[in-house]
């Protein structure tokens, strides 16, 4: 066979099908499958294989990327244009700057994807005066100004710029699709104030510097005077750390905290009236339980263990025609006497025995709720709250 005829049907083959190298970084042995049902032509049975795993959120990362990408590319291939524009639509929400130009994929499906991309994704550009300055979008960091080309979904994002002896200077923008935007921000001098830069592992940690809350982090502080500040840092499941943050005027400080993760046996504490508050945080809740958890306690075991009628009362006894209080022979009509006032009291006693039981499991559902109902959800309130500001 000629040698230009087998060099051409390879490039051909390139050409519509991905090759070997586009699916080397993939780790999901599930998804290599899928591409190789992709490569044979075989998209209904590549299409079906990754939905049912993305169903059951089995790829992480870049394998939900490149799960989405090839799910687009089969219902492409099956005429389906409107689930592949969705499935492309997602792949550019998770990586908006994805950059498929240079790999070996079918050019029609590239070349209808970055059409698709143009559309959707917004461009920003950002310059600072001065410039080299640490740009954060929405708390993660991109790089140093100037900024080129950044590709993002439309949508509203906070934009920082942090440099050494100057002021954090902050930006909001609005982006829409296939907006292309130019943001400048001069950045203001100060040699007095410092900056910190607190990041956890793992982050979404509740930050609060001398008791007062800064944000999740990573979070960014402005305008700390010089000098040391205690560091609280509290996040569901993890033990509570406080750590010291040393500022110098002028000057961006950047520290990070490993949190250590609370083992399952200790979680049952949460389930203890007044130690799952105080492990969220809530000292006040904390004590308010624990004191009226104590004080039922107390009550129980003095007022209702102690005087306990079954165990005090002399038995009553009965032999032919002859009855015992004790040891003691009485008459048949104070026996009886006896025996209705013994039972009045047990009944008393099993009433209010009842009664106070009832109490302390109202007292108990009454923690549960503070715990998992009002406490969590004052933390997600005020993680929301957060995250909008």
């Amino acid at each position: 066979m000629n040698k230009k005829l087998i060099f051409r049907i390879i490039l051909f083959l390139q050409l519509i099908f991905p090759s070997v190298s586009a699916s080397q970084n993939v780790n999901n042995p599930e998804l290599k499958l899928a591409i190789d049902y992709y490569r044979k032509g075989e998209f209904k049975t590549s299409a079906k294989i990754i939905k049912e795993h993305i169903a059951r959120n089995e790829f992480k990362g870049k394998d939900l990327v490149i799960a989405n990408l090839y799910l687009g590319f089969s219902n492409y291939k099956m005429n389906r244009r409107y689930l592949a524009k969705i499935n492309f639509e997602e792949v550019l929400n998770l990586e908006p700057n994805i950059n498929l130009k240079n790999k070996d994929y079918d050019r029609e499906v590239i070349d209808w994807f970055e059409s698709l991309k143009s559309d959707f994704i917004a461009t920003l550009n950002i310059e600072t005066t001065p410039d080299s300055a640490e740009i954060y979008i929405n708390k993660k960091k991109i790089g140093f100004s100037p900024v080129r080309n950044k590709h993002l979904i439309s949508d509203f994002y906070e934009i920082l710029a942090l440099k050494d002896g100057y002021k954090v200077a902050r930006s909001s923008v609005r982006l829409k699709r296939s907006d292309t935007l130019n943001i400048s921000i001069k950045m203001e001098e100060d040699n007095n104030k410092g900056i910190a830069i607190i990041r956890t592992e793992p982050a979404e940690a509740s930050i609060y510097i001398k008791d007062e809350f800064k944000g999740y982090s990573p979070v960014i502080v402005s305008e700390l005077t010089a000098g040391n500040y205690t560091i609280t840092m509290k996040k569901q499941k993890y033990f509570i750390r406080k750590g010291i943050l040393k500022v110098e005027s002028g000057k961006i400080t950047r520290v990070t905290f490993k949190l250590e993760k609370i083992k399952s046996h200790f979680l049952l504490f949460e389930l203890c009236p007044g130690l799952g508050q105080f492990l969220l945080g809530y000292k006040t809740h904390g004590i308010v339980f624990s004191s009226l958890t104590f004080g039922y306690l107390i009550y129980y075991y003095t007022k209702m263990k102690g005087a306990n009628p079954y165990k005090t009362f002399p038995p009553l006894k009965r032999i032919g025609e002859r009855f015992y209080i004790g040891d003691e022979e009485v008459s048949m009509d104070y026996y009886i006497y006896e025996f209705n006032r013994q039972n009045y009291e047990k009944y008393k006693y099993d009433r209010k025995k009842h009664r106070t039981r009832m109490l302390g499991a109202g007292l108990y559902l009454l923690n549960l709720i503070d715990t998992f109902v009002i406490i969590k959800s004052d933390l997600k309130k005020k993680k929301e709250k957060q995250q909008k500001k």
